[in-house]
This record gives structure tokens, C-alpha cells and sequence, in this order.
């Protein structure tokens, strides 16, 4: 079995329904990295925080955006 991470643009409350497919990556430091280059195209802050977050709960939370982002595991058979 073989793992993917779903990267994901939501709303600030994480609502299912806004959740908008960015990418499917490989790995979870590779959808990390998806994330920083969106905000970075986009000038939209990334901060330590989001990082952290990002690490440890696999979504961002608190931020001074309109948008925050989702990080889902997925196994592929």
C-alpha cells in the first residue's frame, strides 16, 4: 500500500465544503512545500505557526489569511 497527502485550500473555519484540491504529493514534506510556494506566489503570510501546525496537526489554524490549508493522508492500493 502506498501513502499520498491531499493538499487542500479551505476557509478560516475548515468547513468540508470549501475544501478545494491543490495538489497530491508524495510525501508530507513535499505538501508543506506546495503550501509555502502557494503563499509565496500569492504574498500571503507563512508563518513558524502555520509550520508547526502544519507538522503537528496537518492543517493550519489562527491565521491572519481568508484561507487557511489541510493536509489529509491517504492510502492507495
Amino acid at each position: 500500500m502506498e501513502s499520498v497527502y491531499l493538499v487542500y485550500k479551505t476557509d478560516s473555519w475548515h468547513y468540508m465544503s470549501s475544501r478545494v484540491l491543490m495538489q497530491v504529493c508524495t510525501s508530507k514534506y513535499k505538501a508543506i512545500e506546495v503550501i509555502k510556494a502557494y503563499c509565496k506566489r500569492y504574498k500571503l503570510p507563512f508563518t513558524q505557526d502555520d509550520l508547526t501546525n502544519l507538522q503537528w496537526y496537518d492543517q493550519t489554524q489562527c491565521s491572519k489569511r481568508s484561507i487557511e490549508f489541510e493536509i489529509e493522508l491517504q492510502e492507495v492500493v
